[in-house]
């Protein structure tokens, strides 16, 4: 009967994840991401949804950083939402599988160095298929070294890249960098790159 009970609870506790979250410049972080309470910040929004769910922006505002390690979509047409670095991280830090998809659309990746330093607006190390659509990438630069607004260096497995209707902005640095960076690491590669974007 322990067993069962301890069971039907792990059961319940996996129901209570989202397959569509919510965020908001009103939200609060200590809610269920759903459309009447939705959370505030990205990193909640995708800890409490379902991998192959969707998380979206029911208000214009700074959703912050992340990191995604799950099929995701975050999609946040229709209003300005925000991204930015974190202490210590890109605006947005992929570690996903080779079977993943990762889904990012209607994002402003604003990486204007502060305090926490100057980093990559979209991070890829490990292989997935990244799909970027209406995406803002700005501000990844450096007064000295290399950055990039998008860099992909898999170290292992294939990813596969599509870009559309995207904007890579004053990024790179006096060393190297760019607003897509494709270098990838000893047995890694890209599989498919498909861009149509505008950089400046």
């Amino acid at each position: 009967m322990f067993a069962l009970l301890t069971l039907n609870g792990y059961a319940a506790f996996a129901q209570a994840q989202n397959y569509h979250s919510w965020v908001s410049a009103q939200g609060n972080d200590g809610s269920p991401c759903t459309d009447t309470a939705p959370c505030a910040s990205f990193v909640v929004a995708v800890s409490k949804t379902n991998a192959g769910g969707e998380v979206s922006c029911l208000t214009s505002g700074l959703c912050g950083g992340v990191t995604i390690n799950k099929s995701i979509t975050i999609d946040c047409k229709g209003v300005h939402a925000q991204v930015t670095a974190g202490p210590g991280f890109p605006g947005i830090n992929i570690e996903t599988n080779q079977t993943d998809t990762v889904v990012l659309r209607g994002l402003d990746i604003d990486m204007t160095p502060t305090t926490n330093g100057a980093y990559q607006g979209i991070y890829v190390e490990s292989p997935c298929t990244l799909i970027l659509d209406d995406v803002k990438v700005g501000h990844a630069r450096v007064s000295s070294g290399a950055l990039s607004g998008l860099e992909v260096v898999t170290s292992s497995g294939i990813a596969r890249v599509v870009i559309s209707n995207s904007l890579f902005v004053n990024n790179g640095g006096p060393s190297g960098g760019a607003g897509i960076r494709i270098a990838p690491r000893s047995s890694g590669g890209v599989g498919e790159r498909n861009f149509h974007t505008h950089d400046a």
